[in-house]
């Protein structure tokens, strides 16, 4: 074979392996849909922590737009900030379908159809936050502990 031809090859090679990589890494990404779905789940469930009490200093909505991500983070005022409403927005979640996954020093990671919820008690500002969020990442975190609920 010509030197040119190897070079040919080697290019629809390369070419080849970058298109399967591409692929399989959007067939890991949540489809619209689920985004939708998940973001109209964690919104709801978000509007009930929010009821649950104490001063909103910030609510991200999703504010940025993503290919494949969708969040929701709340920020809690420090004066609001305390251990009964830490345990009420874990009550709040819970009594919404999130199991809990992982307990900390600082709070509660929970999941909920693949979504990941923080509830956090920070240090460094001492104020408290929930965050939530649904993609590829925390579906296969969540997955295990989702099949566990489905029983």
């Amino acid at each position: 074979m010509k030197p040119i031809l190897w070079v040919q090859f080697g290019f629809l090679a390369v070419i080849a392996v970058i298109v399967v990589g591409f692929v399989r890494s959007c067939s890991a990404d949540p489809s619209q849909l689920q985004l939708f779905e998940a973001l109209t789940s964690m919104r709801a469930d978000m509007d009930k922590v929010v009821v649950a009490g104490g001063r909103v200093l910030n609510y991200d909505n999703n504010g940025k737009t993503t290919f494949a991500r969708v969040y929701l983070l709340l920020s809690v005022d420090a004066d609001s900030r305390s251990q009964e409403l830490l345990t009420r927005y874990k009550t709040v979640l819970i009594s919404q379908g999130w199991v809990p996954v992982r307990a900390s020093s600082r709070g509660l990671d929970l999941c909920k159809q693949g979504a990941m919820a923080s509830v956090l008690a920070s240090n460094d500002d001492a104020r408290l936050s929930v965050d939530m969020a649904f993609d590829a990442a925390s579906a296969a975190l969540c997955v295990s502990h989702d099949h566990r609920t489905d029983r």
